[in-house]
């Protein structure tokens, strides 16, 4: 099975303009939560994922040295 060019070309807009639609979305709607309710109303569980984000990426940039492959 061969897919057009122009059938390709409308799948690959097609999908870039769903992965900006929700990347936007969930930046305009956490912003909106913030401004409506307030900062200091935040869920825990976004905090959490804060800090375990901030935390595994501070240990997978430091760690990722050391396991470097040599090819």
């Amino acid at each position: 099975m061969q897919i057009a060019p122009n059938r390709l070309t409308q799948l690959l807009l097609l999908a870039v303009t769903v992965l900006i639609y929700s990347v936007l979305g969930m930046t305009i709607g956490n912003s909106l939560f913030v401004s409506y309710v307030g900062a200091e109303h935040l869920p825990p569980a976004f905090l959490l994922i804060s800090a375990s984000c901030s935390s595994s990426k501070v240990f997978l940039t430091q760690g990722g040295h050391r396991f470097e492959t040599s090819a």
